[in-house]
């Protein structure tokens, strides 16, 4: 899928319930998911799978980290001056870990999750 083709200023309408569920298996592939990634690295690429960890886990707005910020705005996510700022940044963040999927192993199961989020993703902002 080509990303450069993907809406990110979304003119159509959005299912809360569609939205919290990209938004919640996001925070699922960057936390519980990516915890064990240095071992489905590819011998010889560990050091770029721990930094693509670390600046997953860096705080991305107003100080707090993806899944801080989504747990003190559980009850705010579907406003759009909120929903509007975490799609970019999960757009941004799919961009940035599409290359460094080359650094896992054939079998990674974080590339099949990777995938499902970016589907989900994909769907979410370009199903009018």
């Amino acid at each position: 899928m080509n990303f450069d083709s993907l809406k990110q200023n979304n003119s159509h309408e959005i299912k809360k319930e569609n939205l919290l569920s990209v938004l919640n298996d996001f925070a699922l592939l960057i936390t519980l998911n990516a915890t064990r990634l240095d071992q489905q690295a590819l011998p010889g690429y560990e050091k770029e799978i721990r930094e693509m960890q670390e600046v997953l886990r860096k705080p991305v707005i107003n100080g707090m980290s993806y899944s801080d910020f989504i747990a003190q705005h559980a009850t705010s996510l579907a406003q759009p001056h909120v929903a509007q700022p975490l799609l970019k940044y999960i757009y941004n963040s799919l961009l940035y870990i599409e290359p460094n999927l080359a650094y896992l192993k054939d079998d990674a199961l974080w590339k099949e999750r990777y995938q499902a989020v970016k589907a989900k993703y994909t769907a979410l902002v370009t199903t009018p």
